[in-house]
């Protein structure tokens, strides 16, 4: 069955970007880097790409939901907060290569900053699977999950109450299976709540929501969209696979559930034809994808951006040493049996 799967974002200019070449993997893609790297400007733009809400094939509306009643489709202004001064029209040019799953055909085109109302927004440009003679400036359809930053808003300031997502409920097993597996534990029951964020998570008999950690919260929120691309392929004849992004995707997660993540998601995605993509600080969680990335070159892809050497690059092919040393600031350590080569060292004079 042919999918949908983005294959290569090229910015020619958006921000800190300038010529940066962004290839993803078939499965999982972890982009990371240091602060002020536009990590989560690659996941914005990905997440700009597609929309869901109708089949322009066939001509239909489509009005599938998440479990927890949200669209697979965010707004623009979840992914990227617009600067009045520096984010004008023209001054975003990306590149798009991917395959598309309903025409079952290689495509591209462009995302631009465009004026539209009253301030600028990315707008898709030369989609080539657009007919003749039609309007070329709409998005891909693809259904996508962008978890942002506004998942982790404080549980102790949210406005929340407790709801029962029919979905959840009648999957709540295997909910609380994924969340168990992904944190080492044995919880046995699950709760949905709605208000400043829809989320769902899993506790036992002696706590409930009120009282669940930031990381078992994010746990159930990956846990919830994941089962949301589950509930999407039994309910949509015509599925083509999901893109599932997660900006700090290890955020409280301590470093066993953060290789728990990785192998999770791994397994999903063959099952629900997915792609994931996230952004992550986390050497633990960068070094399991680095080394899944060497052993299986297409399904993982380990994006290293560094700004060390002036503009951010993609740095190619580098050793999980060389990650490891620019993300801590510090130099490669060498080996107590390696000879490094001798370097002359000139003074002044003989009191330096």
């Amino acid at each position: 069955m042919p999918k949908t799967q983005l294959k290569k974002l090229v910015v020619e200019k958006f921000r800190a970007l300038n010529n940066v070449e962004v290839e993803f993997g078939d499965h999982i893609t972890v982009i990371c880097g240091k602060n002020g790297t536009s990590k989560s400007s690659i996941l914005g733009i990905a997440a700009q790409i597609f929309s869901f809400e109708k089949d322009y094939l066939k001509g239909l509306a489509r009005s599938f939901r998440q479990i927890a009643g949200g669209l697979f489709k965010s707004q623009y202004s979840e992914h990227f907060r617009i600067s009045d001064e520096f984010d004008q029209p023209g001054s975003m040019t990306v590149n798009i290569e991917l395959h598309d799953g309903y025409t079952d055909q290689s495509a591209t085109a462009k995302l631009e900053l465009m004026k539209r109302g009253k301030s600028p927004r990315p707008v898709v440009r030369n989609n080539s699977t657009v007919e003749k003679g039609e309007n070329t400036s709409r998005n891909f359809t693809h259904p996508v999950i962008f978890l942002s930053l506004k998942r982790l808003y404080p549980t102790a300031d949210r406005d929340y109450k407790v709801i029962d997502f029919d979905y959840l409920n009648n999957h709540k097993p295997q909910f609380i299976g994924l969340v168990n597996e992904l944190l080492n534990r044995q919880s046995s029951l699950a709760t949905g709540t709605e208000g400043t964020i829809s989320s769902a998570v899993a506790h036992g008999d002696n706590y409930d929501q009120e009282s669940v950690s930031a990381g078992e919260d994010n746990a159930g929120q990956i846990i919830l969209a994941l089962m949301s691309f589950r509930k999407l392929k039994e309910e949509y004849a015509d599925y083509k696979g999901g893109l599932l992004l997660i900006d700090e995707a290890d955020a409280g997660l301590f470093p066993t559930a953060q290789v728990n993540l990785l192998k999770i998601l791994d397994r999903e995605c063959k099952d629900l034809d997915l792609q994931v993509v996230m952004t992550s600080h986390s050497p633990t969680l960068i070094e399991y994808a680095y080394q899944q990335s060497q052993q299986y070159r297409r399904k993982y892809k380990t994006i290293y951006l560094s700004n060390t050497f002036g503009g951010v690059q993609v740095m190619q092919d580098w050793s999980w040493a060389q990650i490891s040393a620019d993300i801590n600031t510090r130099t490669v350590a060498a080996g107590a049996d390696e000879k490094l080569p001798k370097v002359n060292v000139y003074f002044e004079d003989k009191e330096a």
